[in-house]
């Protein structure tokens, strides 16, 4: 996990250059909608693990996530563009707890896709403002 920290680390001091180079090409709430969309699906397509028989096992948090962004796209449809941010924000912040869980709670590969498209669509919704 310490590499993922170290990643996060790079990325996040990279994030301006990439805001740079981003250069607003999301111009329409459907880009916006479309780049969620890509966040639900890498969601639903990654590997969650836990106990089945405790309330918080994969499914759980795959089930939480999955509500984040959907309420992250609602928020895009309403042209609540900072609650959306919020929400993706969010999704980044329990999927890098779940990466740094002492035990295994989602595939570290699975994990940092995650994060990647949630940053991605972030700036998509932040140039919708």
């Amino acid at each position: 996990m310490k590499v993922f920290k170290i990643g996060v680390i790079a990325a996040s001091l990279l994030l301006p250059l990439y805001a740079a180079a981003h250069d607003g090409e999301c111009v329409e709430r459907d880009a916006a909608i479309t780049h969620i969309e890509t966040v639900e699906s890498a969601i639903s397509g990654a590997r969650f693990v836990g106990n089945p028989r405790k309330d918080k096992g994969g499914d759980f948090e795959k089930d939480n996530l999955l509500g984040k962004a959907l309420a992250a796209k609602s928020y895009v449809m309403d042209h609540k563009y900072s609650d959306a941010i919020s929400k993706l924000d969010d999704i980044i912040t329990k999927v890098t707890s779940l990466l740094d869980a002492p035990k295994e709670k989602v595939d570290a590969y699975d994990g940092e896709y995650i994060v990647d498209m949630t940053i991605e669509a972030m700036y998509c919704v932040g140039d919708l403002q």
